[in-house]
């Protein structure tokens, strides 16, 4: 699966060796911080599909940090270390899911409305954030084998999540063109057109 999977996110991650997860010896098929945007991505799809947050202007604010926080890491005097990396690129996966998921909130039926969906957000996030670099850490070949199932599913998410934002933006151009009447070709009470 490694061989199958390298060319597609060397395109996409820079692939630093000394940046690379490989649990039992099997080195994934991107950086650590890509494999934290991947996987998180997928479990924000999952959970903006499953428990409908609450799109309010603090949830906004908070997933806008935690794309705006990535930028940190570009200075050399911020420390770095794997988990670092892997929490940096879940927290941009989370932020860059909850502008995209309306989208295709929008179209799907709700799967289930919880209660505490606050919560269960946020126990979901933490998982992620938790479960990511244990998988690396302590998984071995079957932990590397989730960890790329995980990491294509997610770029495949962000993917379908891409092309839904894209069609959205498409039908409502093309609905704004289809409504545009240029303002030389007005309607008069009669319905025949006038040139101002």
């Amino acid at each position: 699966m490694y061989k199958l999977l390298l060319p597609i996110f060397s395109a996409v991650c820079g692939e630093n060796p000394g940046h690379i997860w490989s649990p039992g010896g099997q080195p994934l098929p991107c950086c650590q911080r890509c494999a934290g945007l991947y996987v998180a991505a997928l479990v924000a799809t999952a959970l903006h599909l499953w428990l409908r947050p609450r799109m309010s202007r603090g949830f906004l604010r908070l997933h806008a940090l935690f794309l705006l926080q990535l930028g940190l890491f570009l200075f050399p005097w911020v420390p770095s270390s794997p988990l670092l990396r892997s929490v940096s690129g879940s927290l941009f996966g989370f932020g860059v899911v909850a502008f995209l998921a309306p989208a295709i909130r929008d179209g799907c039926p709700p799967l289930r409305l919880f209660r505490f969906r606050a919560r269960a957000y946020a126990l979901g996030l933490a998982g992620c954030l938790a479960l990511i670099p244990a998988i690396a850490e302590w998984g071995g070949r079957p932990g590397a084998l989730v960890l790329m199932c995980l990491v294509l599913a997610g770029a495949l998410a962000l993917a379908v999540l891409t092309l839904a934002n894209l069609a959205r933006c498409l039908f409502r151009l093309a609905s704004q063109i289809h409504n545009f009447r240029p303002r030389f070709f007005r309607r008069s009470q009669r319905g025949n057109v006038l040139r101002l």
